[in-house]
């Protein structure tokens, strides 16, 4: 919690909420924050901008129309800079983006003959 911390500690001027992963029994309010548990489409849907480390919650956001702001993971090739968080630039290029992450995933029916577990067992070496 300490990176969500330094960010809302970076972000204070700002309307902040701190929206911990859903899975995270844990998780406390962070001072400055509005704690937020609420279902992603709703934060989505009031959010000027989404400040995430790494998270499926970025590419959500991309989905949605919501700049991003990310250090690592494949949202990170599209992130705004922090200073930017006040007039974020527009989405240009969003759409490609988008259909470049969806074209590297695993499809349905990879999945269900296993070639997509085979190749995770294989690369991991399970």
């Amino acid at each position: 919690m300490q990176w969500e911390t330094e960010m809302a500690r970076r972000l204070s001027g700002h309307k902040v909420a701190y929206r911990p992963k859903p899975r995270d029994l844990e998780a406390r309010p962070i001072s400055g924050t509005r704690f937020d548990c609420g279902p992603i489409e709703d934060t989505l849907s009031t959010a000027k901008v989404i400040v995430t480390h790494h998270s499926n919650t970025a590419i959500d956001a991309l989905v949605a129309g919501v700049p991003v702001y990310c250090e690592t993971g494949a949202a990170a090739a599209f992130s705004i800079k922090l200073g930017e968080i006040k007039n974020p630039p527009r989405l240009e290029g969003r759409e490609q983006f988008l259909a470049d992450v969806a074209w590297l995933q695993w499809t349905h029916k990879e999945m269900e003959s296993g070639e997509c577990w085979a190749y995770l067992k294989e690369q991991m070496c399970l």
